[in-house]
């Protein structure tokens, strides 16, 4: 539990670091829609958690907020990065597909996620896959 609550302390400090990549950003603005305040993201809802093999075999794990989402990023329950998972804007949900960036399955285990919307507000958690 310790490992855990310092990588959650370490992915805090990283958040000044994260890729700010948004194809929202490019080419001509959007339409001038109200800012809403940098406070934390909610609505957040990752399924399903728990990930099982035995049930959602066939399936990876989705992603989705309420608003637009500009990138998900999944780390290992000790802090090493797994992949990052861009989003088109507006997009409300993301899949992954429970690999890493190699294209290799991820372990069974538990895994931080950290979710950036287009507001720049983000929210974590954690996820459970049982392989």
């Amino acid at each position: 539990m310790r490992s855990l609550l310092l990588s959650l302390c370490v992915l805090t400090s990283c958040l000044s670091a994260a890729p700010a990549r948004s194809e929202c950003s490019r080419g001509a603005p959007a339409a001038a829609a109200p800012r809403p305040q940098a406070t934390g993201l909610e609505g957040v809802k990752i399924t399903p958690n728990p990930w099982r093999s035995d049930r959602n075999g066939g399936q990876g794990v989705r992603f989705g907020a309420s608003v637009g989402l500009q990138w998900v990023m999944v780390f290992s329950a000790s802090g090493k990065w797994i992949r990052t998972l861009y989003c088109r804007c507006n997009e409300t949900e993301k899949d992954w597909d429970l690999t890493n960036e190699r294209g290799q399955p991820v372990r069974s285990g538990f895994y931080i996620y950290l979710i950036r919307d287009i507001h720049g507000r983000q929210a974590r958690g954690t996820l459970a896959v049982l392989r």
